[in-house]
């Protein structure tokens, strides 16, 4: 029998074994590390031994593909966090693994520093939840809130890619699961965009003629877990403040149990579950995993989830090519209020034109959808 090791265990798909077996090298002080060659001896390993993340190659040999085992590995075990890297690394490949699965990150493995990239990424995904105490956070503002925290790697090249979004004439459309925090960056989007139009900055037009239909993804929660003990943090700190209480504090096991969760319904189901804890504690006592008990958000079946995706891209494609909601609207043969219809059903909200966006970012803490 194989001992039991307390290292997190991290798998890494790779066909080129002399490549796959320098990863494990690197990252064996850290982690218990396993390889494999192939899908099917990936999934052989996934079925005898616990993984936190898998290490997968894009440019896996004919009749395996990286991309897929990602997205088969979010559909069947959801808190392993998938990270891909690929000889061919691009800003294109980027987005394609964004939209096609469930990816933390994407890394360039012809990088320099890609072995040292790779052991970062991990740490940050992996690490233990470190309690925050409310009372150590100073009350936070309209742009602090937006920022979600910004610890983690996905939090913070989100807001990179959207404050680059916001210098552009671009039509910017934002794709994400309910709850995930859509409006609340198109939100921010929009202040941006104010605040370098008043700087005397001009928007730039990427290319002559209609403008440009940038799509940008927001991430899960779930591949934002370095965000949690700063997001639990803040929630239980303006709920004092709404009440006019002292504020809670989570212990070491409530935050792992928080952080062992997939959380499906994102920062809003986050947010409910902590509302629950705050209203069965008193104010400034200690919320402990069992006061997290409830209703658990069911992640969605396969099949479901497959079928929203295909007509997801579909609804994307249209957009980068009309170029606007009018034109996409067009190119699918439908009317755009149906097309609005569709987008909002599919989880896409249209950034650069949100309504009302002055008030969302003035202390709407719990606009997340």
């Amino acid at each position: 029998m194989r001992p039991v090791s307390r290292k997190p265990g991290v798998i890494v798909l790779d066909d080129d074994g002399e490549r796959a077996a320098l990863i494990a090298r690197s990252l064996a002080g850290s982690y218990d590390v396993a390889t494999a060659g192939t899908v099917g001896e990936a999934w052989q390993l996934a079925a005898r031994r616990t993984f936190s993340a898998a290490l997968v190659d894009w440019d896996l040999a004919p009749g395996g593909s990286g991309i897929q085992f990602l997205l088969n590995l979010a559909e069947r075990l959801p808190l392993v966090q998938g990270i891909l890297y690929s000889m061919h690394y691009g800003q294109t490949l980027r987005w394609e693994a964004m939209r096609l699965a469930d990816v933390h990150v994407v890394l360039d493995a012809r990088a320099p520093r890609f072995l040292r990239e790779a052991g970062l990424v991990l740490a940050e995904c992996l690490a233990p939840a470190i309690p925050v105490v409310p009372g150590q956070l100073t009350p936070i503002g309209p742009a602090a809130r937006a920022r979600w925290g910004a610890v983690s790697r996905a939090t913070r090249t989100f807001l990179e890619e959207l404050h680059r979004a916001a210098r552009s004439r671009s039509h910017v459309y934002l794709v994400g699961e309910p709850g995930s925090g859509k409006r609340l960056a198109a939100a921010l989007l929009l202040e941006w965009r104010r605040g370098w139009r008043r700087g005397g900055g001009v928007l730039r037009r990427v290319a002559p003629g209609p403008c440009e239909a940038k799509i940008l993804f927001v991430p899960p929660l779930r591949r934002r877990t370095a965000d949690l003990p700063m997001l639990v943090g803040r929630h239980l700190l303006e709920a004092a403040g709404r009440d006019g209480a002292r504020a809670r504090v989570v212990s070491a096991d409530a935050l792992e149990a928080i952080r062992q969760r997939p959380w499906w319904g994102n920062v809003r189901e986050l947010q409910q579950a902590l509302d629950r804890a705050c209203a069965r504690t008193a104010p400034g006592s200690e919320i402990t995993a069992g006061h997290l008990l409830g209703p658990v958000e069911p992640a969605p079946a396969a099949d479901q989830w497959a079928k929203l995706r295909g007509q997801r891209d579909s609804l994307l494609r249209a957009l980068e090519d009309g170029g606007s909601v009018t034109g996409a609207a067009r190119l699918l043969k439908i009317s755009r209020a149906n097309l609005q219809r569709r987008m909002e059903h599919l989880g896409v909200v249209h950034a650069s034109v949100l309504p009302g966006d002055r008030k969302l970012l003035a202390g709407h803490a719990r606009l997340v959808n």
